[in-house]
């Protein structure tokens, strides 16, 4: 079995452990479709393959700014056991849930973090994906941008001639400065163009 199949396998377990916890947690929220718990089973696999996802992109990534990623991530894991801690406390203590979290402020809040954790999920999600089709897009660009870089040259190796025929008191280093280029460049250019021979015998070194 390779690495990869051990990683898919490890996700799968610990898909086991998470759904059955955010079934209970959920069990008194949401209601059945289907007769199935479909939040607590979507939530459960959500939020940890999404958590696995972000911390992937950021592993991966070489961007710039890629350490946002990383917040996000420390964000879900803060979001998730922010959610199953007071669940697990219910099922420490024998007590109902809604014991545990009570009725005032941390109620509020504890289910204003259950029901809007999707949407932070969706953010950290958007913003991994966005990571990562920069980066092949950037891979992309690659050959182009060689392509650029070999044109340049013979860019350059023409500059220099129609300098060199504009201006024919101009010495190596001026033509080399005017174009952007090295005077040994200069030089190549002007042997390598068949009319320029005869200049560069005129060219005053430098």
């Amino acid at each position: 079995m390779n690495s990869k199949a051990i990683g898919y396998a490890l996700i799968v377990l610990v898909l086991l452990i998470e759904i059955p916890r955010f079934y209970g947690t959920y069990a008194d929220l949401d209601p059945l479709i289907l007769g199935l718990p479909l939040t607590a089973i979507g939530t459960g696999i959500v939020l940890p393959v999404g958590a696995g996802y972000v911390f992937h992109a950021w592993w991966k990534t070489t961007r710039k700014r890629r350490d946002w990623l990383l917040v996000a991530f420390v964000v879900l894991l803060v979001l998730e056991g922010i959610i199953l801690v007071p669940w697990g406390m219910a099922r420490l203590q024998g007590e109902p849930l809604a014991d545990v979290v009570g009725s005032g402020p941390l109620a509020w809040g504890w289910v204003t973090v259950v029901m809007l954790s999707p949407f932070v999920m969706i953010g950290a999600v958007v913003m991994a994906v966005a990571f990562q089709t920069e980066k092949r897009v950037q891979g992309q660009r690659k050959p182009a941008e060689q392509r650029t870089q070999q044109a340049e040259p013979s860019s350059k190796t023409a500059q220099v001639v129609r300098l060199a025929e504009l201006h024919p008191a101009w010495t190596r280093a001026r033509l080399a400065q005017e174009v952007g280029c090295s005077p040994s460049t200069v030089t190549r250019a002007l042997q390598n163009d068949n009319h320029r021979e005869a200049h560069l015998e005129e060219v005053k070194t430098t």
